[in-house]
């Protein structure tokens, strides 16, 4: 929440991106289920990755992305959840336009996702 309210203020006109990685043992986890639908309303459009490693947290403990989306969405953000990194980088690819303000969230390499992203639109610049 105060990284995008950061980011909001210094963009205040821009549309904002915001592109989350579940990857943390915390994050990963429904432990901030409510808080994490919160969070995300400075931003104008949220994609949120699947689950980093699902198979290290008991199920009834893992992050519900499902219910997130929803939960996002019935605060008036799109969102869209359960993505693989390949299809994150396909959205971005065609949605986003010049001026617009992309921001990845992960505490880990995040399938090295920014490369990615200035590779994608590198070609597109062409």
């Amino acid at each position: 929440s105060e990284t995008l309210d950061a980011i909001r203020n210094k963009y205040p006109n821009q549309k904002i991106w915001a592109v989350f990685e579940p990857r943390s043992n915390t994050s990963r986890r429904a432990v901030f289920q409510a808080e994490f639908a919160k969070a995300f309303n400075k931003a104008d459009e949220v994609l949120i990755a699947k689950v980093h490693s699902p198979e290290k947290v008991k199920n009834a403990a893992l992050l519900d992305l499902q219910t997130l989306g929803t939960e996002i969405q019935t605060q008036g953000t799109p969102a869209r959840v359960d993505l693989s990194v390949e299809a994150i980088l396909e959205i971005l690819q065609k949605e986003t336009h010049s001026n617009e303000v992309v921001l990845i969230m992960s505490n880990g390499g995040f399938e090295n996702i920014h490369e990615r992203i200035l590779e994608k639109l590198r070609i597109d610049a062409r």
